[in-house]
């Protein structure tokens, strides 16, 4: 078991896999108050359930950080606490309805980069 994150303020979890797992169980659950067809539902849905499946599959917690690929599993925890937060403002704000048409121009070089 490792003894520091390294990080400032941030300390290593007693039980990470568990708690981990227990928070993504808590974002998917959260999440099923946004409208299925909302893309940020979409999204947080579908990180999350791959995340808890790395986090189950009995891999180490070094494993499972490489695997998942973003971060220390404390910083995955302060992240899903984060989304824990967000969810309900998200309800709240609604930025998937729309009340007028959006228009979107299509730039001739969306890249910006010169062509020869």
């Amino acid at each position: 078991m490792k003894k520091t994150t390294g990080l400032v303020g941030l300390p290593v979890m007693n039980d990470p896999i568990n708690t981990y797992a227990n928070l993504c169980d808590q974002v998917l659950e959260k999440i099923q108050f946004v409208p299925e067809n909302a893309a940020y539902r979409t999204v947080v849905e579908e990180m999350y359930k791959h995340r808890k499946k790395v986090t189950l599959s009995g891999k180490t917690v070094s494993e499972i950080e490489e695997t998942i690929a973003a971060g220390q599993i404390e910083e995955l925890a302060v992240q899903a606490r984060d989304e824990l937060e967000l969810i309900p403002k998200m309800r709240e704000w609604k930025p998937w309805e729309f009340s007028h048409e959006i228009e979107i121009e299509k730039a001739e070089n969306p890249t910006g980069i010169a062509k020869n």
